[in-house]
């Protein structure tokens, strides 16, 4: 037998592996009879080499927030760059923990020297991932026409960048309190974003200083991203305080992210209100007698100006009345007042 050198094929004649094409001579003589044939055989390797390239290389992001966490498309090319076939070829896609993915592995059967096997991964980055630089794996294992076991791989990162986010409502509040009485308002502060904010303080300026407003807590020393905390506050207006609308504000200020202001408006209505401590008067008076038979305290609530005119009724028969002071028509001002 002779093995001759023969011609290699332009085109791999099995479509695995690359391929030689190979011409085998036979001669053959006995008892003065001779004998010639061809036949053809082909030669490929016992191992080959494949190549795997993820695209595109890198993702950089700076706007990751709880509600805006993008998906990630990657080409997964995978070439036979070996002189022989890879069999059972499977690609691995390995990425963050809490991440998904469409698929985690790919099968692209037998690939042949020169072809690849192409496919497309969505990878969804989750809302809170952090600051950091992420990686996504992919491997791709094959067994060779020796049976040997082989692999590559290629590596794709994702950046993503610090972006704190605080969201504070409401942006502004407007309503009425009366003289002598206290509202509760709600600061709701959210973490948005995908970084802690750090060292929160609460304030309040621009109300009158007679006003009592009190926060339920007026720091914070780190709000985790995705977190909220509720945040009540107390204003307290003192009685008799003058009918006007009023404005202020609630500051809310970090080290970390920009700080807000929160508008309040507040109006005092005016009020009338006033209080007598008795409506009549009871005593034994004698005949001729002169005195103070009782007193009687008018006083006024409100925070307005009040006229009162003293009128009283059934004694004309029997006594002189007087009032003092004199004379019977009086007025108070603002709350405190009396007489």
């Amino acid at each position: 037998f002779q093995a001759e050198d023969g011609i290699r094929d332009v085109e791999r004649s099995r479509g695995l592996g690359d391929v030689y094409k190979r011409q085998l001579e036979c001669n053959a003589t006995r008892a003065n009879n001779t004998g010639r044939g061809t036949d053809i055989f082909y030669v490929e390797s016992d191992t080959t080499t494949l190549t795997i390239d993820m695209t595109p290389a890198s993702f950089s992001f700076t706007n990751i927030t709880q509600d805006y966490h993008p998906t990630l498309i990657f080409l997964v090319n995978v070439t036979n760059t070996g002189q022989g076939a890879s069999y059972f070829t499977e690609v691995n896609i390995s990425k963050p923990s809490g991440w998904e993915t469409n698929v985690t592995t790919i099968s692209c059967g037998n690939i042949s020297t020169g072809s690849n096997c192409v496919n497309y991964i969505h990878v969804n980055v989750t809302g809170n991932s952090s600051a950091s630089n992420y990686t996504i794996n992919s491997t791709v294992y094959w067994t060779n026409l020796d049976s040997s076991s082989s692999q590559a791989n290629d590596t794709s990162y994702v950046n993503i960048s610090s972006n704190p986010i605080l969201n504070v409502t409401p942006a502004n509040i407007t309503d009425t309190i009366h003289e002598g009485e206290n509202q509760t308002f709600y600061i709701i502060l959210n973490s948005t974003g995908n970084e802690n904010i750090t060292n929160i303080n609460i304030t309040s300026s621009g109300f009158p200083s007679e006003w009592n407003v009190t926060f339920s807590q007026d720091t914070i020393s780190s709000l985790s991203s995705g977190s909220w905390e509720n945040i009540s506050v107390v204003i307290s207006v003192p009685e008799g305080y003058s009918n006007d609308t009023y404005s202020g504000a609630f500051n809310v200020n970090t080290t970390n992210y920009q700080n807000t202001t929160i508008e309040v408006n507040i109006t005092v209505p005016a009020s009338e209100s006033w209080s007598i401590n008795q409506t009549s008067c009871n005593g034994v008076v004698m005949k001729n007698e002169t005195g103070t038979l009782c007193e009687i305290l008018v006083e006024n609530t409100g925070n307005q100006i009040l006229n009162f005119s003293l009128s009283p009724s059934g004694w004309d028969n029997y006594c002189l009345l007087y009032t003092s002071p004199s004379p019977r028509d009086l007025s108070t001002s603002r709350m405190p007042s009396s007489a």
